[in-house]
This record gives structure tokens, C-alpha cells and sequence, in this order.
């Protein structure tokens, strides 16, 4: 859908562009019912992970960091989803 869209954009060739995804991304993220961010978070958190550690852009990576902070402060700390995506981030660091 709209959200697997915006996602594929992530990757978009120009730096504004990626730039106006993540600041679209942001704000759809900021105002997203609780229930549907817990049931997106992990969709949503690879693809960021991935930019921040890929993109050669220094504002895209910035925006990318804000992105995941919002949905770290956003999701329900007890969900699946969080959990999943807490012992994705655990275990990657640990390798």
C-alpha cells in the first residue's frame, strides 16, 4: 500500500528526494494510530536501519536517525512488534 511506497522511496537517486520521503515518512509517523504503528514499526525499521548505515548523504542519514528515534518514542514498549524489533537491534550488535 501507501506505507510500502514510501518505503521503496527510501532509495530514491537524488538527495532532496530522499530527503522529502523521510520528512513525508516523519510526519505520517508522528500522527499514525498507536495501533497501526506498533502493527508498521518493524516493517519500517529495517529499511531506516539500512539507509542510516548506507546513505552517503549526511542530512539523509540525520533525517533517517529522526525517523527512528519517532518511532522508538511513538511504539508501545510492550508490543511484538517492539520486542521483535529490540531483539533484532540486541542481537545484530552483539555479532
Amino acid at each position: 500500500g501507501f506505507i510500502n511506497f514510501i518505503v521503496k522511496n527510501l532509495a530514491f537517486e537524488f538527495e532532496d528526494g530522499r530527503l522529502s520521503v523521510l520528512k513525508l515518512l516523519n510526519e505520517i509517523v508522528r500522527k499514525m494510530p498507536q495501533e497501526l504503528l506498533d502493527d508498521q514499526a518493524a516493517f519500517l525499521f529495517l529499511p531506516l536501519a539500512t539507509r542510516l548505515v548506507n546513505d552517503e548523504a549526511a542530512a539523509c542519514r540525520q533525517s533517517v536517525a529522526q525517523n527512528i528515534c519517532t518511532i522508538f518514542y511513538k511504539v508501545y514498549v510492550l508490543s511484538v512488534h517492539f520486542i521483535s524489533i529490540f531483539t533484532f537491534v540486541i542481537s545484530f550488535r552483539f555479532r
